[in-house]
């Protein structure tokens, strides 16, 4: 149904209200008249009472179409939101109602020009009167800010500029026709020019003490915890926008011939259009998974941050692709993708940059401690390290003593303390800190600030226990990952070989099986940590059949350094990075149990990919 309504009803209309910059309000009439807007209302007030899965999916359906129409409407869920989640049941009663009885749009009031990504610089402020408060201040970027017939307001109710966030904030519904609430200008914006942003001005705005939303205090939770549950949609918008990109560029390149056959036809736009269909199906996974966050009551702020950074810049580099695809009917306004091009800058501005995204919650306090360290420990030792190629196990060890390292290992195999994901107030010490491949670059971020040679030291580590993580069975887990959260110890990825650096599919190291053990002969090149590790995850080939499928051909195995028969090469000198250590590893009659094969026989290869891929 949402797919036909945004087909019949949105595209065909977009190009024209995307050039006379008009409200459309036949469009939003026609949503409400469907049941499409305001479908997160509660049923006892006449909504449809939908989850926010389905709300995401409306939402990507609407941003195929246009997102302009769609940031409209989503505009208006994220002026709901605070109220179903703290409203009184006067309040949800008298304005939820009135948005399914009457094609009516909302506003949420929280930008200002000296506030955007960092709300808590909000200045407008509230003063308690009798029973009532007296807003003054300016919002600004106001979606919906000319035609809102209510907005959701945050201000600032305590003046002490030390006072916390938590307790400074409080916020209020105020109808669109308060006196003294005045309306500026419509903003020319470089895109999704039919939807309404601009200035809402409060002066001696006076609202009744029943239209505050949550408790006094508390507008800053109220308004933070609505993002966690509007970005997915933000999401959804994004990625349908991408989607529409991609359909374009598709179609366009299987029409447009070049050299006697489509454009899609050759190399360099067919890995642009594969690029473009691997980030949708990447942006619709994140998008699902931090509805369904939401959904089922868990922590969301890290997946819905990660969806709304993820999705926005997926978007927009599949509109810049498919432009360039178009070439020079992509620079024209009278082909569809410079809209589209246009229209998805904005998706890595509002609610919350893609800068600020990913430093969301605790994953701030991360890189802060992660930022001092290298700044303290690693800088000033990068030259001598460098210098004279000694390995720089004295930082190897204070990165342990940190939490710094092993970043991906989960709380079961470390000790009782571990570092959540979203509040890092809990002291790190030497346990699986489970912060997840976010967490994890940012440490190698600033590591690669400091010294990329020492970075590539607990980079490598992480790829070796990625696998492990992947698919190691539970007594694999246990004694590896357990050992690294008890020690300052390493692990290696030794996979490449001479002939086998890229394409792994050439790979001879060969492993045979006797009896209840395998037998493994080969070289490695190339290993990071080679002679330091405590362990290597080893990928052999199992099936000698040249035929067989890399998929069922190759077999991984976790084996310890000092395991009869292993042999490690000398250093090799390399022309930087000259702090990490990287040599060669032989395997002669190397015997190993059937318990170390790390997942199913044959699967080797997969395992390895999946590792590279979170690696990368």
């Amino acid at each position: 149904m949402i797919k036909k309504f945004v087909h019949d009803e949105v595209i065909p209309v977009a190009g024209k209200y995307d050039k006379t910059g008009e409200f459309p309000w036949e469009i939003i009439k026609k949503a409400h008249a469907n049941g499409i807007a305001n479908v997160q209302i509660p049923t006892k007030y006449g909504g449809l009472g939908l989850d926010l899965i389905s709300d995401t999916l409306i939402a990507e359906e609407l941003g195929y179409g246009c997102t302009a129409v769609g940031t409209i409407l989503l505009a208006s869920d994220l002026a709901e939101t605070p109220l179903i989640i703290a409203g009184s049941d006067e309040i949800q009663k008298k304005y939820l109602s009135r948005m399914i009885d009457e094609p009516l749009v909302a506003s949420y009031c929280v930008t200002e020009p000296g506030a955007g990504s960092d709300v808590s610089a909000t200045r407008t402020k509230s003063e308690k009167k009798g029973d009532e408060y007296i807003i003054n201040g300016t919002k600004m970027w106001i979606t919906n800010g000319g035609y809102a017939d209510w907005f959701f307001v945050l201000t600032r109710s305590d003046p002490d500029p030390k006072a916390s966030a938590g307790k400074a904030f409080t916020a209020f519904v105020v109808d669109g026709d308060a006196p003294g609430l005045s309306r500026g200008k419509k903003e020319l914006n470089m895109g999704q020019r039919a939807s309404d942003t601009r200035a809402i001005t409060f002066e001696d705005v006076r609202v009744p003490a029943k239209n505050m939303i949550g408790a006094p205090g508390e507008g800053f939770k109220i308004a933070m915890k609505t993002f966690d549950k509007t970005r997915p949609m933000v999401a959804g918008l994004a990625t349908g926008l991408a989607a529409r990109c991609l359909d374009e560029a598709t179609k366009y390149a299987l029409e447009r011939k070049t050299f006697g056959q489509p454009i899609a036809h050759h190399q360099a736009v067919s890995f642009m259009l594969a690029d473009m269909a691997m980030n949708l199906e990447l942006s619709r996974l994140i998008t699902y998974r931090s509805a369904w966050e939401v959904v089922r009551g868990a922590t969301t702020s890290y997946y819905s941050s990660m969806a709304k950074c993820f999705a926005a810049d997926t978007a927009n580099l599949a509109a810049t692709n498919a432009v360039q695809i178009f070439g020079g009917n992509g620079f024209n306004s009278e082909y569809p993708v410079e809209k589209l091009m246009r229209d998805a800058k904005i998706f890595q501005i509002y609610e919350g940059t893609s800068q600020i995204q990913r430093l969301c919650d605790g994953l701030k306090e991360l890189r802060k401690k992660a930022r001092k360290f290298c700044r303290e420990e690693v800088m000033p030792k990068a030259a001598y390290h460098d210098e004279t190629g000694e390995f720089p196990w004295d930082i190897v060890k204070k990165a342990h003593a940190e939490g710094l390292m092993n970043p991906g290992i989960t709380k079961e195999y470390g000790s009782v303390c571990w570092i959540d994901s979203v509040s890092l107030e809990i002291p790190f010490s030497l346990c699986g800190s489970e912060l997840g491949p976010l967490g994890g670059t940012l440490i190698d971020e600033e590591f690669g600030y400091g010294c990329t040679g020492i970075g590539n030291i607990f980079m490598s580590n992480d790829l070796a226990i990625s696998t492990l993580k992947i698919a190691g069975n539970e007594k694999i887990r246990k004694n590896y990952l357990g050992r690294m959260t008890q020690e300052a110890i390493l692990g290696a990825f030794a996979v490449f070989e001479p002939q086998a650096g890229s394409d792994l599919t050439r790979i001879e190291t060969i492993c045979e099986k006797s009896g209840d053990e395998w037998v493994i002969n080969g070289s490695k090149m190339w290993v990071s940590n080679g002679d330091h590790a405590n362990w290597y995850f080893v990928l052999c080939r199992s099936d000698a059949s040249p035929t067989a499928p890399p998929t069922k051909a190759f077999t991984a195995f976790v084996i310890d350094a000092d395991a009869s028969g292993i042999t490690k090469g000398k250093r090799q000198m390399n022309l930087g990075q000259h702090a990490s250590d990287i040599r060669g590893i032989t395997f002669e009659n190397v015997r190993v149990s059937d318990d170390n094969v790390v997942g199913p026989q044959g699967e080797g290869f997969v395992v390895a990919m999946r590792a590279l891929d979170r690696i990368r």
